[in-house]
């Protein structure tokens, strides 16, 4: 009887769902999926629980089995999908992109720093020299790299 009524008694967990933090009610017995239909009762996508670093997989393990007591926390990843049941994949396309902005900074930097050096040689080191061909070299392998990777591949063929 005792041990029955320590497994009945309701404990405390704590979901996170990025900054957003749910408190459920439950026992020992319940199970990931029980815990699933009481914090997303309307959600069709897909759900999955994360604990210490480690995605459970498993709906059907208790929560007594996973080791989770009063005040534990279960991080959650709700992914959509759609009609059929698949995944969305989202859109970042419309997202801002940092690179349209940081290689044109880069470059008026550099361009404002080979003005000065040419304009203003009495104020140039050598080591601060050495430098500033060392950063012209890295953007200009950085720039030359990242537009040999748009590029098409160019095809050749054997004759």
């Amino acid at each position: 009887i005792v041990q029955t009524e320590v497994e009945s008694m309701t404990f405390v967990l704590r979901l996170k769902l990025g900054e957003e933090e749910q408190v459920l009610d439950v026992t020992g017995e319940q199970t990931l999926g029980d815990v699933r239909r009481l914090a997303f009762p309307t959600e069709q996508g897909e759900v999955r629980f994360i604990r210490a670093g480690q995605l459970l997989r498993d709906h059907s393990v208790t929560l007594r089995e996973l080791g989770l007591s009063n005040g534990s926390v279960l991080h959650c990843s709700v992914r959509p999908v759609d009609a059929q049941g698949q995944p969305v994949e989202q859109d970042y396309s419309d997202d801002f992109d940092m690179q349209s902005i940081m290689f044109p900074s880069v470059g008026l930097v550099l361009l404002a720093l080979w003005y000065v050096f040419f304009a203003y040689p009495q104020y140039f080191t050598a080591s601060s020299t050495l430098m500033l061909f060392v950063f012209t070299a890295g953007a200009v392998s950085v720039l030359w790299t990242s537009w040999r990777a748009e590029r098409p591949p160019r095809h050749r063929h054997a004759d």
